[in-house]
């Protein structure tokens, strides 16, 4: 397995996640991982030189994402009366 394939074992910390773990984890780039931060809506902190997520910051960002609003044909044609 060549280096850019190769999971990143060494990131992860106890109750922490870098900001390469928090993206692969939650299917989001490093761009939307930054304008959650500055939004105020995730947290992350320094450690050294590495930034982190704590797990219960994950978390509450996760329980704070909206919820899906699922379009049926039936409310569709609904919206257009």
């Amino acid at each position: 397995m060549s280096a850019a394939l190769a999971p990143d074992i060494t990131s992860r910390k106890a109750g922490a996640s870098t900001v390469r773990q928090f993206c692969s984890d939650n299917g989001i780039g490093r761009t939307k991982f930054y304008d959650e931060v500055n939004a105020g809506r995730l947290r992350a902190v320094k450690s050294g030189g590495r930034t982190l997520v704590l797990d219960e910051d994950a978390e509450a960002w996760r329980r704070a994402l909206p919820a899906v609003c699922v379009r049926t044909p039936e409310t569709q044609t609904a919206e257009r009366s």
